[in-house]
């Protein structure tokens, strides 16, 4: 309701809803007991996943870096992360992808092969089923190139 302060109560409360954003953002792992030693795989397997993204990434390689068997990787990833780690590697894909729409001038097949897509039908389909755009028009709509 209109009234004084009201706006900068609004203001308060967008900057905590960011501040809280950037946090996830640097560990996007829920909290979890103290001590629990899949915390620490599963940030070493996440901050493998941002590096490497562009490539292949099969669930062996994955469970190496976390000292994990790649099924038991892969149902600890999913019970704490929400999403398998195929689906989060899709999600960084998808982020890198925006990126460059936004900010270059690659076409969309070489943004596909860019950030990891080598079949680049399936990326326009993964790309429009994410954002509901295609590339060409979430360029058209988020370009901030001068």
């Amino acid at each position: 309701s209109p009234g004084e302060g009201s706006e900068l109560l609004q203001k308060a409360a967008i900057l905590q809803i960011l501040y809280h954003l950037n946090a996830e953002l640097r560990d996007p792992l829920p909290r979890l007991p103290d001590g629990q030693l899949h915390h620490q795989k599963l940030q070493a397997v996440l901050a493998y996943m941002r590096r490497n993204y562009r490539r292949k990434l099969p669930l062996k390689e994955l469970g190496e870096v976390a000292a994990l068997s790649p099924t038991y990787l892969h149902r600890v990833f999913s019970e704490t992360m929400g999403e398998s780690p195929l689906e989060h590697l899709k999600k960084l894909r998808m982020e890198a992808a925006r990126d460059l729409l936004a900010t270059s001038d690659l076409s969309a097949s070489s943004v596909a092969l860019e950030v990891g897509f080598d079949n680049v039908p399936y990326f326009f389909t993964q790309f429009r089923k994410c954002t509901g755009l295609t590339p060409a028009a979430f360029r058209e709509k988020h370009r901030y190139l001068p």
